[in-house]
C-alpha cells in the first residue's frame, strides 16, 4: 500500500522522461530515473542502515520517497531549463481537459505497470520469508541489467529513425 504513494512521482518521471526524449535531452531524461535513482536508493538506503535504522519495508519506503523527490528534483530543473530555452516565451495556452484526456488512459496503465513489476515479490511475501523475497528481488533486478542493454540501444536510435522517417530519408 505504501508503493501506491510512488505512482504519482512514477508517472511525473515518465512524462519528463517523454519530454526529454522527444527534444533528444537522453541525459536529463534517462539519467534520473535508470541510474540516480537505483544508485540514490541504495545509497541512503545503507546510510540509514549505516545510521541504526532497521532494514524494513517501511524504511525503504522512506528512502525511495527521498530518492524520488531527488530526482525528479533534478530531472524536473534539467528539462524545464532547457525547455525554456528552447520553446521561449508566449503566450499561455492551457487545455486542461484535452490533457486529461489524452493522459489519464496512459497514466492508469502506467500505474498497472508499476504495481504488476513487483505482483510476483506480494504473491511471494504469502508463501515465503522476507529474507528469501529479498534475495529473490535482488536476483531478479541483477537480471533486469542485462535487458537495459537493448533498452538503451532502442531509446538512443528510436526517435532519431522517427525523424528521419518523417523527412521522407528513407535510404
Amino acid at each position: 500500500a505504501l508503493m501506491a504513494i510512488s505512482i504519482p512521482f512514477a508517472c511525473l518521471q515518465s512524462y519528463l522522461e517523454g519530454v526529454g526524449r522527444c527534444y533528444n535531452w537522453t541525459i536529463p531524461a534517462l539519467l534520473p530515473i535508470y541510474i540516480l535513482r537505483h544508485g540514490l536508493l541504495l545509497l541512503i538506503m545503507v546510510a540509514a542502515v549505516a545510521l541504526g535504522f532497521e532494514a524494513t519495508a517501511t524504511n525503504a519506503f522512506i528512502c525511495l520517497a527521498i530518492t524520488m523527490v531527488l530526482t525528479i528534483a533534478y530531472q524536473a530543473w534539467a528539462i524545464l531549463m532547457r525547455l525554456h530555452r528552447e520553446v521561449g516565451p508566449g503566450p499561455p495556452a492551457y487545455r486542461a481537459g484535452e490533457w486529461v484526456r489524452g493522459s489519464a488512459p496512459l497514466a492508469v496503465l502506467y500505474s498497472a505497470q508499476h504495481l504488476s513489476s513487483f505482483a510476483d515479490v506480494l504473491v511471494l511475501s504469502f508463501f515465503v520469508s522476507p529474507a528469501e523475497i529479498a534475495i529473490y528481488f535482488a536476483a531478479t533486478r541483477v537480471i533486469q541489467v542485462v535487458n537495459l542493454v537493448p533498452f538503451a540501444a532502442m531509446v538512443g536510435t528510436a526517435h532519431l529513425f522517427s525523424a528521419t522517417h518523417t523527412k521522407g530519408d528513407h535510404v
